[in-house]
This record gives structure tokens, C-alpha cells and sequence, in this order.
């Protein structure tokens, strides 16, 4: 047998490292820069005269948890599609009356493939997405020779291999300039983590103003990824801060509600970080469950921005909303106490994963006890305002519901089926119809769901 001489083992070096040096060069695609005003912007406008109820806002939430999150959220949004309630020209379908969705990770892949595609969601998204094997697909890719190349390099991670994924076989290369342009489709935020603050950032233009970047040509799956990028097993996804090169408006004014707290203070110097560090040339996001794996402090941080709920409802032309409605979609799970029962010392993963679940489980209720609170603030600020505002005139009730659906409510022996569905990318049929029909139960059965659906019957029974 002979082995290759000196010459050649210093060939096959050379070839190595040129191969090694020209990946290091190959980049993840790159936010654009903003130049002027975006001709399709993706931002939250003024709704239009068009929808049917105009005494509702809808507001929707959807949680991380892998594709449990997605299942769950697609139980919801089936459901909504299947309620009818009235309207002046007749019936309608509640989900056509949804305003907004904010999600995390899992329940972003649901959220942004409805919003860019409607009622086709109930026409194939469950084979073709919720019970395919994205995770087994994303390994293979991974292990195919031009993204081990790709991979190679510093400047592109597992996270940009996903994007391209979902960009290519969920949404079709859609980005935020074509669901700008779709009409009467609720408005979507997907949120992910600044790893470095540890803040919230939703993919929409006013987020991407505060950078100087223009969203309008990033592609929607690029922001999936980024929600979904669950720190240590996926990397973080990177955007160029173009502050420096944009104008330095004034971020939010303060409302009676944000001199409560000064969470409202800790937003602007984060938001104002992009703008006056000269080191913040980059932004690096992860999985948006970091910073809330809820996604409701979208709708909290908005009206903190705006002076308060009076004047956000005021500048989206909801002044005629007797009726603010949210959905909390929450798939995360309780510690289940296993170890609890065992003398032995956790190893590693049993740490990593209990402490994880107990994170979780934590922020969620502490999420949704100050959104709570930010609730009835609220609903007295506004009944304020609208008897200062009257004139001696009738005022019409107001109603806020909040509707929060997660597995404690299931079924003890479900529950424990749904603690045990993993959080990744991969989902049997059979988990998947459990998990659909659960969401149809949770929601039909919750009191403040039923109250809602009450209320609209008879205010719909009164206008007739």
C-alpha cells in the first residue's frame, strides 16, 4: 500500500484551506437599507370602513412550542373560521373579523402562513406543513455538501439553512412588500429576541425604521427563522443597523399609563441603543420566547408608544369599538415533577430541560398577570375619556375579554398526553389531530369566549 508523498499532502492542504477561505466568504442574505419611504411599508394602517363589525377589535396570540404551537394555533384559528356571528350584510365567519396576530416561534409558522394565504390554510397546511418533518428535512439539507460549504463559514448559520427552507417550501418566497399588499388580512407581527438586550423585536416597518432598514423585500420565512431560533441549537439571525443613516425622530410619548412603569423608560433607551451606541452595527436575533413567548407585549408596548390606548385606538380608526376582544394561544407546558420523585442528582439535559419549562412557565404568568393589569387600565382610561367626551349623550357599554386557552384546562389524561408532545419540528398525524380537536374544545368551552360570542349575538339582535 503506498501513501500519498509530502507534494501531495501539501495539495490536498492547500485545496482544503482555499475551500475554507472561499466559504468564509459566503454571506447570509442582508437586510436592505432604507431609502426613502418603503413603496409597499409594512405598518400597522387605519382599518378600513370595509370590515363587518366595526364595535370589535380582535386581537390573537400565539405562543412558541414547535409544531405542539403550531397545531394548537391552528386548532384556534379552524375555530374561528367555523364561528358565525352576525353581521349588517348577514353572517360572517369571527376569523374574518380578527385585527391583529402576534406570534413566537412555532405559532409564527401558523400565524404567517394564514395571514398570507387565507382560507387556503384549511386546505393543506396540516399535511403539507403541520405533520410534515421539518426537522428531519432541515438535517438532511444541512448534511448535503454545498451547505456543509455554506456552513463553513462565519457569516451564515443553521438559522440562514432555515430560512431558506421555509422560504422555499412553506411561503413561497413571500415577503413583507406582498402582505403589505394583500387586503383585509389581519395584521401580523412576528417576534423574536435582541440577544444582546434581551428586547422584543417585531418584524414590522416600525421596528425597521428604528435601524434604517426597509422590510418591504425581506422575505417572511427569514422572520420565521429568526423567531424560531432557539438559542445553543439554532444561531442567531443577523441584521445590518443602519441607524446611524436614519432620522432621529422622537420614539413614543409618555401616556398616563407609561409614567407607572418604567418598563415604558427601558423601551426607549433600548429602542434609542440602536441609534447611539456606535457598536451596535449589528443586530443578532433568537427565538422570540426569550423576551415574551406569548407575543401580547406587541400590543402593550404599541399603546406605551402611542400615549396610551385612548389615542392608539384613535389613530387606527377604532373609535366605534365597544368591544376589545384578546386570544392567548399558550402551548407551553408545566413542570411535570419528575424529578421531583427521584433521590438521584439531575444530569445535564434534565437540568437544561426543567429549568427551561419552569423559565417558561414563569414569564408566561408573569406576562399575562401585567398584561392583565394593563387591561383595566385600560378599560378605565377609555371609560374616562369617552364621559368626558359624551356630552350628555348615551354611552355604549364597553366589553374587554380576555379569552387565555393553554393544557391545564384539557383533560388530566390529555394533559399529560400534551406535556409529552416534544418541542421541535416534527409532529404525527395522530398528535396533531389531538392537539386540533383540543384547541376547538378549549376555545368553545372558555366562559369569556362564550361571553363574547353572547354579547355579539345580542348587540347584532339589537341593530336589527
Amino acid at each position: 500500500m503506498s501513501y500519498p508523498g509530502p507534494w501531495s499532502r501539501c495539495v490536498a492542504a492547500g485545496i482544503l484551506l482555499a475551500t475554507l477561505l472561499a466559504a468564509g466568504c459566503v454571506h447570509a442574505p442582508q437586510n436592505a437599507p432604507l431609502n426613502g419611504a418603503p413603496a409597499h411599508a409594512y405598518r400597522l394602517t387605519p382599518r378600513q370602513p370595509a370590515k363587518e363589525r366595526q364595535d370589535l377589535l380582535l386581537a390573537v396570540f400565539f405562543s412558541g412550542g414547535g409544531s405542539r404551537a403550531a397545531a394548537l394555533s391552528y386548532g384556534v384559528l379552524k375555530t374561528l373560521h367555523e364561528a358565525r356571528i352576525g353581521a349588517a350584510t348577514g353572517e360572517t365567519s369571527l376569523l374574518e373579523q380578527v385585527d391583529a396576530i402576534s406570534a413566537v416561534s412555532g405559532g409564527a409558522i401558523t400565524a404567517a402562513y394564514y395571514c398570507l394565504f387565507g382560507d387556503e390554510l384549511f386546505h393543506g397546511f396540516e399535511r403539507t406543513v403541520l405533520t410534515h418533518n421539518i426537522e428531519r428535512d432541515l438535517i438532511l439539507r444541512a448534511l448535503r455538501p454545498d451547505n456543509l460549504y455554506r456552513l463553513a463559514s462565519p457569516y451564515y448559520g443553521r438559522s440562514d439553512l432555515a430560512a431558506t427552507y421555509y422560504d422555499q417550501e412553506i411561503f413561497r418566497r413571500k415577503t413583507f412588500g406582498d402582505l403589505a399588499q394583500l387586503p383585509n388580512r389581519p395584521f401580523l407581527i412576528i417576534n423574536a429576541t435582541d440577544m444582546s438586550t434581551g428586547a422584543r423585536v417585531g418584524f414590522t416597518q416600525a421596528s425597521f425604521d428604528v435601524i434604517g432598514s426597509d422590510l418591504s423585500a425581506f422575505p417572511i420565512g427569514r422572520a420565521v427563522a429568526a423567531s424560531t431560533a432557539v438559542p445553543l441549537l439554532l444561531t442567531p439571525v443577523t441584521l445590518h443597523n443602519y441607524a446611524a443613516n436614519s432620522p432621529r425622530e422622537q420614539l413614543g410619548s409618555r401616556s398616563s399609563e407609561a409614567a407607572l412603569s418604567e418598563r415604558f423608560a427601558r423601551m426607549i433607551e433600548d429602542l434609542n441603543s440602536y441609534r447611539e451606541s456606535p457598536d451596535r452595527r449589528y443586530v443578532h436575533l433568537v427565538d422570540g420566547g426569550v423576551a415574551d413567548n406569548l407575543g401580547i407585549r406587541a400590543m402593550q408596548e404599541f399603546t406605551m408608544l402611542n400615549g396610551g390606548l385612548v389615542s392608539s385606538l384613535q389613530r387606527l380608526n377604532l373609535s366605534r369599538v365597544t368591544k376589545v376582544a384578546v386570544i392567548v394561544v399558550d402551548a407551553s407546558v408545566r413542570f411535570d415533577g419528575a424529578w421531583d420523585k427521584r433521590e438521584a442528582t439531575p444530569g445535564t439535559l434534565g437540568v437544561m430541560k426543567a429549568i427551561s419549562q419552569s423559565v417558561l412557565s414563569r414569564g408566561n404568568y408573569e406576562t399575562t398577570d401585567l398584561f392583565r393589569r394593563s387591561m383595566e387600565l385600560w378599560q378605565q382610561q377609555l371609560r374616562e375619556e369617552r364621559h368626558r367626551t359624551a356630552d350628555g349623550g348615551e354611552l355604549p357599554e364597553l366589553g374587554f375579554y380576555f379569552i387565555r386557552l393553554d393544557f391545564a384546562a384539557a383533560d388530566p389524561e390529555e394533559r399529560k398526553f400534551f406535556y409529552n408532545v416534544r418541542t421541535d419540528l416534527s409532529l404525527s398525524r395522530a398528535a396533531a389531530g389531538k392537539i386540533i380537536a383540543a384547541a376547538g374544545t378549549l376555545l368553545r368551552e372558555n366562559a369569556e369566549y362564550q361571553r363574547l360570542l353572547h354579547d355579539l349575538s345580542s348587540e347584532t339582535a339589537r341593530s336589527l
